[in-house]
């Protein structure tokens, strides 16, 4: 029996399936909630190491996020917002977690976006950016004070530090 090559990588993207959910994007996404249609994401970082990689691991999430509910998940009613928290240690050595930052976007902006050539730094410079205390603060300045991210991602490294 001869079996063709297309056929066998069609086979084969099948069998690793497209992530039905916006959990299935990300390991780190903790919990998908919908309020008064705006669909607010919980994830936490992989591990705070002070801002520039954890950022940009947190945008190509909030991309991928994005672009699949827009082409996949059905769209949204107001925006889509991300709620990331980061593991903190206490004084004492405990483990917990805290709120760091939330990151939204606007359905209007959502729907204007070709996303066969859009980025996460064009998705970031449309981000509204509000931080919960100085972990956010920290980890939005240190990712823009990297020269790309403050070049390409311009807007938004301006509203996080001004």
């Amino acid at each position: 029996m001869k079996v063709s090559i297309p056929f066998l990588l069609t086979l084969l993207l099948m069998a690793c399936g497209e992530p039905e959910r916006i959990e299935d994007l990300s390991k780190n996404i903790r919990n998908v909630e919908t309020v008064e249609g705006n669909i607010v994401v919980n994830m936490t970082t992989v591990g705070f190491d002070g801002g520039e990689h954890d950022m940009t691991s947190i945008s190509h999430t909030f991309l991928s996020i994005a672009k699949w509910q827009m082409t996949t998940g059905g769209g949204v009613e107001k925006s889509i917002g991300l709620r990331v928290s980061v593991p903190t240690l206490d004084a004492y050595g405990n483990k917990g977690m805290e709120k760091a930052f939330f990151i939204s976007v606007t359905s209007e902006h959502l729907r204007r976006i070709n996303w066969d050539n859009f980025l996460s730094w064009d998705l970031m410079n449309l981000a509204q950016f509000d931080s919960y205390n100085r972990f956010g603060r920290q980890l939005a300045t240190t990712w823009c004070a990297d020269d790309s991210n403050r070049k390409y991602s311009a807007r938004f490294c301006n509203r996080v530090t001004s």
